[in-house]
């Protein structure tokens, strides 16, 4: 409780009777939170661990909207159960994860009485647009291969060159299909500014790569 408190501050101004409405669950990494499509009456609110939030489309592409990280909460988790409308997405963990369940008429009140619950979702909603928009920008305006470069150098500080990921998970992060993934990084790799291997790439030439980032902005 305590720990959950610090990462959401309006607990400690939560009635007792309230507090026992709760739901608090623990989750192994890879279990799946909420189903795309099912009833969502639940808000969501993770106080430690790393959940992943995506949409598989009817081809069976999967993208990643956006990860849920400690002290915020499912902003998917809140809109649909305020709504009473299926819950549009996938969410699962990427870690042993701990959250909190709110049922929505218990959320409704609250979020009519909490100020400091009010002011963390308004931030975690606008937060979430703002990720949301970032998305949608890349996907519809960005070239493939200006997108791949902006991943690798997003992850991979300057005193890092090897990134441990498959190209069906790089794929999945950016939207896109395996086989485009392969194909750019095989091009990378023809120009030697990386050397892939087994489940990781390796950069070769940081000042290169970033090179061809600027060359790429543009579609």
């Amino acid at each position: 409780m305590k720990q959950a408190e610090k990462q959401f501050p309006f607990l400690t101004t939560i009635s007792e009777d309230d507090l026992k409405q709760i739901h608090w669950l623990l989750v192994k990494k890879g279990d799946s939170l909420f189903l795309d499509g099912e009833d969502c009456n639940y808000a969501a609110f993770l106080y430690e661990g790393e959940v992943k939030v995506s949409k598989t489309g009817v081809n069976g592409r999967e993208v990643n909207l956006y990860r849920i990280q400690p002290g915020e909460a499912c902003i998917l988790t809140i809109t649909s159960s305020l709504s009473g409308q299926p819950y549009p997405a996938e969410a699962y963990t990427e870690a042993d994860s701990k959250l909190f369940l709110v049922e929505k008429q218990l959320l409704k009140r609250w979020l009519s009485q909490e100020v400091l619950l009010q002011n963390q979702i308004y931030d975690h909603m606008a937060s979430r647009f703002i990720t949301m928009m970032s998305l949608f920008d890349s996907l519809i305006f960005s070239k493939i291969e200006h997108r791949i470069i902006d991943f690798l150098l997003q992850n991979l500080n300057e005193n890092d060159s090897v990134y441990q990921i498959t190209h069906e998970e790089m794929a999945v992060e950016l939207g896109t299909a395996r086989e485009v993934i392969s194909r750019t990084l095989k091009q990378f790799e023809n120009k030697k500014l990386i050397k892939l291997a087994r489940g990781k790439i390796i950069m070769l030439d940081r000042d290169r790569f970033e090179l061809e980032f600027d060359n790429n902005v543009t579609v």
